[in-house]
């Protein structure tokens, strides 16, 4: 692996670290205001894995209907009976201003985004419509690598956050590292076990298929993330 590679991995649990220990007040607020409504979750490229995690929260903390999606389908399916959010790294993404513009003409509502860093243009344009709300929470360790983990894991542990402490949840019983996270809702030790794993796997190998399918992993179901049973 690449020594670049090793520190954007290396780097992740003083992301974990970061997000659990911010203000989630202003996104704890947005969280409330989706609450009662199904919901259209959107990110595009390592963003998509973000509305992803946030759609099967909303699903499983409200029992309303919620899916990700990516910009294009917002642009191409006109749907005025759920909520939006857009989630970005940077807010400057094109197809997602132009995802989150729409849904704004369209008046989706609640209609909100997910942010991590200050002053974006996401943000300008999320003050032009009343009800619409840009969520920004900056931190320095946010910051992408190639990889484009940090923001990845910065936003779930976030999103994760505010789910937890508007329906129920609570900090305390949040593992304190990114190692604790994975040994409990997973069966590896930690990053350095799931490399090792890899590595074993690829071995002798030029390309590996992986087959998998749409029915939630046991890590979805563990207190970690649903300490009131989901």
């Amino acid at each position: 692996m690449p020594p670049g590679y090793r520190r954007e991995l290396a780097g992740l649990d003083g992301v974990y670290r970061a997000a659990r220990a911010m203000d989630v007040t202003p996104l704890c607020a947005a969280v409330e205001r989706w609450a009662d409504r199904p919901m259209v979750m959107v990110g595009s490229g390592g963003s998509f894995s973000t509305a992803t995690l946030a759609a099967g929260l909303h699903e499983s903390a409200t029992g309303q209907l919620a899916r990700a999606a990516t910009p294009l389908e917002v642009i191409s399916k006109e749907n005025r009976d759920a909520g939006l959010v857009c989630f970005s790294a940077s807010g400057r993404n094109r197809d997602i201003i132009t995802a989150f513009r729409i849904a704004a003409t369209r008046e989706m509502e609640p209609l909100s985004a997910l942010v991590l860093a200050e002053h974006p243009p996401l943000e300008k344009l999320g003050t032009r419509f009343s009800y619409a709300d840009v969520v920004c929470m900056a931190h320095r360790l946010f910051r992408d690598g190639f990889l484009a983990v940090a923001s990845l894991a910065g936003s779930s542990m976030l999103l994760v956050r505010a789910y937890r402490a508007v329906f129920g949840g609570s900090d305390r019983d949040l593992p304190e590292s990114l190692a604790e996270l994975i040994q409990q809702a997973t069966s590896f030790a930690g990053l350095e076990d799931i490399r090792a794993e890899a590595d074993r796997v690829m071995q002798g190998r030029g390309y590996v298929s992986v087959l998998y399918s749409g029915v939630a992993p046991v890590w979805w179901t563990s207190p970690i993330f649903w300490p009131q049973g989901g």
